[in-house]
């Protein structure tokens, strides 16, 4: 297959970028930085993408239905106002939890909210899966996970796509969209070891699932049936997650991290932490709202 070309779309230098989202309604690019407790956009009309600091970790972040944002931060989940004010907060945590944070995060097609859990001294099976129902009720979906992380759905909304980041798997759950109940899993692919370990991820219209490599220094796609397509080289190693995004949801937004790359790596590597941007040739699906 012919190589997708990449481009640097904002050259922040990012310790942790992670969890990229694209607003259609505002066409506005959302993004974290986990590490430096940065949330950034780039909104349209600006000269270049702004940045807040949220005070602690935060994680994900994803649009509302009404106006604002939800926000998944170290120990519990926020929803704000538009002007980034936290109006409602649902702990998740305990503060006695250690070392411990929520991580990633999505909504489902019924604009429930899913998001994970991970131990941040590298425990194995102390984290979890968790949904947020619009009426703010919590329930754990997974137990026993090690490091929640990509999450997405097929068009119809049928399947469930989901990485443990440690089994080295993406995961596929049948999915019932009027209850939110998980059903049978399979394995619908395997990452070996020498091509990374699979982060983010972002489905497109047609099904294929793209896949961010930590380590791995790519995205690649997947197709619903698990074949391995296009494989999409960047400049740097840790490659965390993407989105599409766009006037017509064609561009896939791709971001990195500094985090694990020694001084000699870095120097090799000096785009680590920028957002990439790429036209992979096929369009992505309009972000699902949280609508609690």
């Amino acid at each position: 297959m012919p190589a997708l070309r990449v481009d640097v779309a904002f050259g922040v230098r990012a310790q942790l970028g992670e969890g990229p989202v694209w607003d259609e309604r505002t066409q506005t690019l959302w993004w974290v930085d986990i590490d430096r407790h940065l949330l950034w956009c780039q909104t349209p009309g600006a000269s270049g993408p702004r940045c807040a600091d949220i005070g602690e970790e935060v994680a994900a972040v994803l649009p509302r239905e009404e106006e604002g944002l939800v926000l998944s931060l170290r120990t519990a989940v926020a929803l704000t106002d538009r002007q980034l004010t936290i109006t409602s907060l649902v702990p998740v945590l305990s503060a006695r939890a250690g070392k411990m944070r929520l991580n990633d995060a999505a909504c489902d097609p019924a604009g429930r909210l899913w998001f994970g859990s991970m131990a941040t001294d590298g425990q194995l099976g102390r984290g979890a899966l968790y949904t947020l129902a619009p009426d703010h009720s919590l329930s754990c979906a997974r137990a026993s996970v090690s490091v929640s992380n990509g999450l997405g759905w097929s068009p119809d909304g049928r399947t469930m796509y989901y990485v443990d980041t440690p089994t080295q798997r993406i995961d596929a759950f049948a999915f019932d969209v009027d209850s939110g109940r998980l059903g049978r899993q399979r394995t619908l692919a395997t990452v070996p070891v020498s091509d990374g370990k699979p982060d983010g991820l972002a489905v497109d219209g047609d099904g294929s699932i793209w896949v961010a490599l930590w380590g791995g220094g790519a995205v690649q796609q997947l197709s619903p049936l698990g074949r391995w397509g296009h494989r999409i080289e960047l400049p740097t190693s840790n490659v965390t997650s993407c989105c599409f995004g766009g006037a017509n949801l064609q561009e896939l937004y791709i971001t990195t991290a500094r985090r694990g790359l020694a001084s000699a790596k870095l120097a090799t590597e000096p785009l680590a932490g920028a957002v990439f941007v790429c036209s992979p040739g096929t369009h992505g699906l309009p972000v699902t709202r949280f609508v609690g």
